[in-house]
């Protein structure tokens, strides 16, 4: 099996609708399927929750194909490295909001299988609320954008 290198974000798998439109970058679609296939990239089974809480979306009806293959449920050791993860940043997540539920998640699996995290999240610049980017740079963790995930794969559209 193939070591994963990167782990995904459920907003980087939106993008995938918002801003690679299907009709219009097939390819990166493929792209996608094919770094699935290959164990690249895999993410936290909370990342497939969130995106269940839109099942009539498109992505989401995409996604739930590679449930088995990408989405990997949090092991002890995940679980632990989450709730110190929360100790030290407890702004990461907003409890009156599900959608964020899975940040944690995503950095503690790439922490724990020394991976690339991929989202589409912005520094907020303020570690009281850090975004996922924020919490990787104090981490000295890699956190890359799809778009930079395409260009390091060597992928031509």
């Amino acid at each position: 099996m193939t070591h994963p290198l990167y782990v995904i974000d459920t907003c980087s798998l939106i993008q995938m609708r918002e801003a690679y439109k299907r009709k219009i970058f097939s390819g990166a679609w493929e792209s996608i399927e094919r770094f699935i296939a290959d164990k690249k990239i895999i993410a936290p089974y909370e990342v497939y929750h969130e995106l269940e809480q839109q099942e009539d979306d498109e992505v989401f009806k995409w996604i739930k194909q590679y449930k088995e293959f990408m989405f990997i449920p949090a092991e002890k050791s995940i679980q632990l490295g989450v709730k110190e993860l929360l100790k030290k940043y407890p702004g990461l997540i907003d409890v009156k909001k599900a959608k964020d539920g899975a940040d944690p998640f995503v950095i503690q699996t790439a922490i724990n299988l020394n991976c690339v995290v991929i989202t589409e999240e912005i520094k907020s610049g303020q570690i009281s609320h850090p975004k996922i980017p924020d919490v990787c740079r104090d981490l000295g963790l890699k956190c890359k954008r799809l778009l930079d995930l395409f260009e390091m794969e060597n992928c031509k559209y």
